[in-house]
């Protein structure tokens, strides 16, 4: 029996990370917006109307093969979203649009696509081999001058040399290094009287290509960045980030700041930053690292994290041992498993709301603290006072040296069978 869902039905798989629905051909307008689902099995899934995934900002596979329709906005701000592989579809409107993650895209009978269908994403690798129209689409929205480059989407390789060509008359990013001894001894030079970046366009001369070299005589960052193009940032005597620095408009993925301080207020809020790097950071401010789907990895030295500092980020451990206040919602909506605190007693009591998994809490709080009871929103911390490293990683090698073995062993008794 073939079944269409919506999002009230959907209410029941809000705190899922996997959904197996082999028989399900619609999702409805909106089933999936701001929701935490991580994985879809839909073989026969053909329809995905308005908003479907909008927002599923932790969703890194779906089912899309046998899909024939992709309405608006199907698969918008879908940041940690891998791989779109579709043979049905023959025509794309702006349906994927801020998808960061994008190693591979490839639609089989797409002939049609309209001029934004990629806007704002990341792709590494785009096959459409029966292209030969795009649709010039006006973009009802006005954008700032600074803001345009944001839009534009970043492709690293296309397939067809016909796709290719087409695609060329859009506009589009391949990211490079451009980084050199001699690039970094010039901007060294132009910033030779100056401690702080103020300006966008102070950014945009310490730029190398994708990435970005802040010279050493620079200890504050108070600009507000907006770029398509950047994609590391290093620097290396940088101790302030002001409130909104690098906010929403831009496409980073990686900084690395070896004596930054202090984050301010909404820092990198609704950006695409994997990984970030800052081992002395020991404040981060409110909403500093808020809805960043894609974050990580983080490494700080943290004692003060602000309110919703962390909340919607794509992060399963966090360790802050010398940390002394946590703010409300902290951590909210994160796929946490292990947080180190180390003896903080001054936190939140909704640092965790809307998570789905059971932490384990090193921190100083008494066993009868609310933390470690169930409530409506929030499930029990577990206290503990040693935090293990269960992740499996660790004897991948253990486990491929065991099935090369096992096809070793398969090649012989073939063999004695072939004698006998």
């Amino acid at each position: 029996k073939k079944i269409a869902v919506n999002d009230k039905q959907l209410d029941i798989f809000l705190n899922c990370d996997i959904l197996i629905a082999k028989n399900l051909f619609l999702i409805g307008q909106g089933s999936f917006k701001n929701h935490c689902i991580r994985k879809i099995k839909c073989p026969n899934l053909a329809k995905v109307e308005d908003d479907a995934f909008n927002s599923a900002g932790f969703l890194k596979q779906i089912d899309l093969e046998n899909v024939e329709v992709f309405e608006e906005c199907s698969l918008e701000w879908c940041a940690s979203l891998e791989k779109i592989q579709n043979n049905k579809a023959t025509k794309l409107v702006k349906c994927i649009s801020d998808c960061n993650s994008l190693k591979k895209v490839i639609f089989q009978q797409v002939d049609t696509v309209c001029s934004n269908f990629l806007a704002c994403s990341d792709v590494d690798y785009l096959s459409i081999p029966n292209l030969t129209n795009i649709v010039e689409e006006a973009d009802n929205e006005e954008h700032e001058q600074d803001e345009k480059e944001f839009y534009i989407p970043s492709i690293q390789k296309i397939k067809e040399k016909n796709t290719q060509k087409l695609i060329q008359k859009l506009s589009y990013h391949v990211i490079e290094d451009k980084s050199s001894n001699e690039t970094k001894e010039n901007i060294t030079k132009l910033f030779s009287n100056k401690t702080e970046i103020k300006q966008v366009d102070e950014i945009r001369q310490c730029q190398m290509g994708g990435n970005v070299f802040v010279p050493p005589q620079i200890t504050q960052i108070c600009c507000k960045l907006k770029s398509g193009n950047i994609r590391f940032i290093f620097g290396q005597n940088v101790t302030y980030l002001g409130n909104s620095a690098f906010y929403g408009y831009n496409r980073i993925k990686k900084y690395h700041f070896p004596n930054l301080e202090v984050i301010g207020k909404s820092c990198f809020e609704y950006t695409s930053v994997e990984s970030f790097i800052a081992p002395k950071c020991r404040k981060v401010g409110d909403c500093a690292f808020d809805i960043c789907n894609c974050l990580r990895e983080v490494i700080m030295d943290l004692h003060e994290i602000g309110r919703s500092a962390f909340s919607f980020c794509n992060l399963k451990h966090f360790f802050a041992p010398n940390t002394q206040r946590v703010g409300e919602r902290a951590f909210s909506k994160c796929p946490l498993a292990q947080v180190d605190l180390g003896n903080c007693q001054d936190i939140s009591d909704d640092v965790f709301a809307g998570c789905h998994r059971i932490v384990e809490l090193r921190s100083g709080l008494a066993e009868d603290h609310v933390l470690f009871k169930n409530r409506e929103e929030v499930l029990a911390c577990k206290a503990v006072q040693v935090l293990f490293n269960r992740d499996l990683s660790k004897f991948k090698k253990h486990f491929e040296v065991m099935r090369q073995k096992q096809k070793i062993l398969k090649y012989q008794l073939m063999a004695a069978k072939q004698l006998e």
